[in-house]
Formats: C-alpha cells, sequence, structure tokens
C-alpha cells in the first residue's frame, strides 16, 4: 500500500525502540511516535474529521507535528501544512480556500488564535503545549482512551498533505500532494541521499515546506533520526551541527555562509557530517566540504512535483558552474518553446516536468487546474537551458522575464554581472511597467558599506558587461533583500516599496 504511514510503520516495526525525534529536551522513539500517531488518528475519528477533509496545522518544527502527518494519513485526511511567518490574514485565507474544520495550534502561536477562530471553516482548535482558548488540547486527546477505528486501505490518487505555494508573485495556491506523490518523493530522497539508520538530520527547514517534511519523512523511514533544536542562530549553528553529531541537513542563506565562516574562523571539524543540502553554493563551500570530508548537494524543485527535478553533487559543481545539475531518476524533463515544442541544448524554454509525482490539481482552484498541464507534461513556469551533456541551468520565472523594447531581459543575468560589483552585498532585479519601453529593467541592492551606490555607478560597472536595454534604468539602496523561508525574493513587496 503506497501511503505516507506505511514506510514509516515499516521502520517503527523494526526500530521501535530507536530514538526517532530529538525535539529539543525530549526524546522520542519510533514506538511512541507510532502509539501517538494512532492515538491522534483514532481521536480525529471521534471529533467527525472524515477521509478527504482536511486538518491544518501551526506549529514549528516538533514531535506533534510528525505525529499528526503521520494521523492524517492513517485516516485518509489530508495535512494542511500552514507557512508559520504569515499573518493571520493570509492564514485565514489559507483556511478557508481548503474548507479546513480542525487546526491544531502551538503555543508559539497563541496570539494567532483569536483571529483563526474567525475563519469561517473552522469548527475545532486542538492546542499544542501551553495554549489556551482552544476548543481542545493534544494532550487530552493522547490519553484518552479512543475506539479504535483505523481504516485498513487507502486510495495512491488520495489526497494527503496541501501545502500552499510561496506566492511571491501573487496569490498563493494549494498544490494537492496525493499519497502516491508523497510516497514516491519520499522513496526518491531516500535513494538519493543514501539515508540510512545511522543518520542523524538536523531538521532546519520548516516542516510547513516540502524540504523539510519530506526529508524528515524520508529519514524517519530508514530509522534515522530527526533533530530539532528551538534556540537556533547563526551563532550556535555549528555548535549544534558538531555536539548533536549532524551527519545530514539542508541550509538556505544566510545560515550556509554562517556555518561555513564558523568553521574558518573557530577552525571547527564537523566529523559526522556527510552531507549539506542547499541551493548555488555560498563562497567557501569547496574548501569547505573538503576540510570536513562531506559533500554538498543542491537540488531544484519545486511543490507542483512534490519534491525534487533536478540535482548536482560534488566535483560537477565545479565541472559545470552554476547548474542545477540533471535530472533525478524517476523525472522526466524537457524545455518548451512558447509554441509547445520541445527544444534541443542551448536553447531558452520552460522546464516541463512528468513524473508520478507530479500533482493532479491545485485545491479549490480550477482555473489554476487547466493551466498545470499540457498532456502529460506539467508546466513549472520556470525558464531554463540544458547543455549538451543535459545539465539544467536555472534562469527565473517565466513571470518575472523582462520585456522591454521588443528584447527579452532575464533578471538572473543582470543578477550575476551586479553581484561582482566590490560594494554589492545583495540584491534583486525585476522589471517594472514603463511607457515608453513596456517594462524597464529596475535594481534594489544592499551595500556592503551602507552608503548609497548611483544609477551612473551602476551604469558605469554594467556597460562593458550588459547590453544596454539590460543595464538597470533605476537603481534602490535598501537595508535588507526580503526573501521567504526558502530564501526567494519577495518581489510583491518590493514592489510594494515603490509604490
Amino acid at each position: 500500500m503506497k501511503s505516507i504511514h506505511s514506510l514509516f510503520d515499516e521502520a517503527a516495526e523494526q526500530y521501535k525502540q530507536k530514538i526517532a525525534i530529538e525535539d529539543n529536551e525530549n526524546f522520542y522513539t519510533f514506538g511512541q511516535l507510532k502509539e501517538a500517531s494512532e492515538k491522534i488518528a483514532n481521536a480525529l475519528i471521534s471529533i467527525g474529521v472524515q477521509r478527504k477533509e482536511c486538518v491544518a496545522i501551526l506549529a514549528p518544527n516538533c514531535f506533534s507535528y510528525m505525529a499528526l502527518q503521520y494521523a492524517t494519513s492513517r485516516i485518509g485526511a489530508v495535512l494542511e501544512v500552514i507557512n508559520t511567518r504569515h499573518v493571520a490574514n493570509e492564514i485565514i485565507y489559507a483556511l478557508n480556500n481548503a474548507n479546513a474544520k480542525v487546526i491544531f495550534v502551538h503555543e508559539n502561536f497563541q496570539a494567532h488564535l483569536k483571529a483563526l477562530h474567525d475563519a469561517s471553516s473552522i469548527e475545532c482548535s486542538v492546542g499544542i503545549g501551553k495554549v489556551n482558548g482552544c476548543n481542545l488540547h493534544l494532550d487530552d486527546l493522547l490519553n484518552k482512551q479512543h475506539e479504535s477505528n483505523l481504516p485498513v486501505t487507502s486510495n495512491k490518487n488520495e489526497a494527503a498533505v496541501l501545502m500552499y505555494t510561496s506566492g511571491t508573485t501573487g496569490r498563493p495556491k494549494g498544490a494537492v500532494q496525493s499519497q502516491e506523490n508523497s510516497y514516491c518523493a519520499d522513496l526518491i530522497t531516500k535513494d538519493l541521499l543514501g539515508l540510512n539508520k545511522e543518520d542523524r538530520f538536523f531538521a532546519f527547514m520548516p516542516f510547513f515546506h516540502q524540504a523539510g517534511l519530506i526529508r524528515a519523512r524520508a529519514v524517519l523511514s530508514q530509522g534515522g533520526t530527526i533533530v530539532i533544536e528551538k534556540n537556533l542562530s547563526k551563532n550556535n549553528l555549528a555548535t549544534i551541527i558538531k555536539e548533536k553529531e549532524i551527519t545530514i541537513t539542508m541550509l538556505v542563506p544566510p545560515y550556509s555562509g554562517a556555518l561555513i565562516n564558523a568553521c574558518n574562523e573557530n577552525n571547527i571539524k564537523f566529523t559526522k557530517l556527510r552531507l549539506l543540502i542547499g541551493g548555488p553554493p555560498s563562497k567557501g563551500v569547496r574548501e569547505f566540504c573538503k576540510k570536513n570530508e562531506c559533500i554538498y548537494t543542491s537540488v531544484y524543485g519545486q511543490t507542483e512535483v512534490t519534491g525534487l527535478i533536478t540535482s548536482i553533487s560534488g566535483e560537477d559543481f565545479w565541472i559545470y558552474p552554476g547548474s542545477v545539475g540533471k535530472p533525478v531518476s524517476d523525472m522526466n524533463m524537457e524545455i518548451w518553446d512558447e509554441e509547445g515544442r520541445s527544444v534541443g541544448p542551448g536553447c531558452i524554454g520552460e522546464i516541463m516536468a512528468k513524473s508520478s509525482r507530479c500533482i493532479h490539481n491545485y485545491w479549490n482552484n480550477k482555473e489554476a487546474t487547466k493551466l498545470l498541464y499540457t498532456r502529460e507534461w506539467l508546466h513549472t513556469g520556470d525558464l531554463g537551458i540544458v547543455d549538451e551533456e543535459g545539465y539544467l541551468y536555472f534562469i527565473g520565472r517565466k513571470k518575472e522575464l523582462i520585456k522591454t523594447g521588443g528584447e527579452n531581459v532575464y533578471p538572473l543575468e543582470v543578477e550575476q554581472v551586479l553581484i561582482k560589483h566590490p560594494n554589492i552585498q545583495d540584491l534583486a532585479v525585476m522589471g517594472i511597467p514603463d511607457s515608453e519601453w513596456g517594462e524597464k529593467v529596475i535594481c534594489f541592492l544592499v551595500s556592503r558599506d551602507g552608503s548609497n551606490i548611483s544609477n551612473t555607478e551602476i551604469k558605469q560597472f554594467c556597460q562593458e558587461q550588459l547590453s544596454g536595454y539590460k543595464i538597470p534604468k533605476e537603481v534602490y539602496c535598501i537595508e535588507e533583500i526580503p526573501r521567504n523561508h526558502t530564501g526567494k525574493i519577495d518581489k510583491l513587496f518590493l514592489k510594494e516599496l515603490i509604490n
């Protein structure tokens, strides 16, 4: 039976007394996690949760999060994972759009509780930790005896996880990840990372994002241990990885850079770390991996494909600089032009995906679902180019392509030139409407020394490296480039700054 909980149950049977999750100072065995998930599953049935209904969770990474993931899977319900960075009205939108009947709320989000009860769909709230004002409390559900009436079968096409897209260019859409999508994602992750029962995975990425949730499930499916630390900072990251004997983690800027700096400045060696996962490698990654005898793996994927499309590891980074790798083993990929034709190496086009992991639909959004596929191929909305050896190079979001005076400008190309400026620490390039050219190129900059960088200086720096139409026409110096939980630039926020 291809389901999220079936992979875990196999591991729980084999490693019943082994530690599955180290949640700060609390340690839980595989047997305890399985028992908790079964009790929550029966409790959900007792309060009226039906198959295919959404159960939401607003919580940081914790033991209860994984217990609820397996509980909803057992009864055929859908786990709606809520972005903890969202404000109340964004959360209410996601709850109502999903028609979620029950929400689990962690004590960290007590301040949101009153507003959450205003969500028209919510009928019951369940508190995790010291929460006041919920209808029920998780501890009571775990301690109360419930009649065991768990379903024994699961349809592979049934919705299992509802994950809203990051929404950096528009209203978030609910990607419906099925049992089969999720099961296959866990398996390909296990194979790609070579997971085993000795692994200790530091859960840096939030469970409301697939990079955190899928990898956590995959690690548990092989008998590995999830390590959660609530008091994480850039200053103590290296200490945690060292003292907790972490073997695998995924980091995004600025934490990846902080780890490398701490390693160099304090002459730390991570003897247990074998795999570091991330996006484009930070400065010093190659030297870090050599010193610590570990491998760096970069991945490209999206919510709609339930995980990865491509990956690249080790020395391939330096042999194919800028590439995000080749498709993983269960993924078919093509590059299409504007007419929907597959194009060969060297041609820029939309990255198209085909796999058993690709979602079938968006939740309660027929219009967006209609645009998701052309024949059996899923539109990623991303632009890319493939070389003669099949390595993919990510260009940017199709919606972010800047069309100025009849010419195409790819923001990433401009960013790659500007980042070489000695006084630019971070930046974002985008297009805005222009009455004369249709759109014009602008950029937001963060300087290293806190000073303003003028339009004239940027123009002079770019003029020998970029065509005139690609050079930013306006420059805005700000204190920080806004990013979401995955490190993606929040361009909606930047547009609001201009307006």
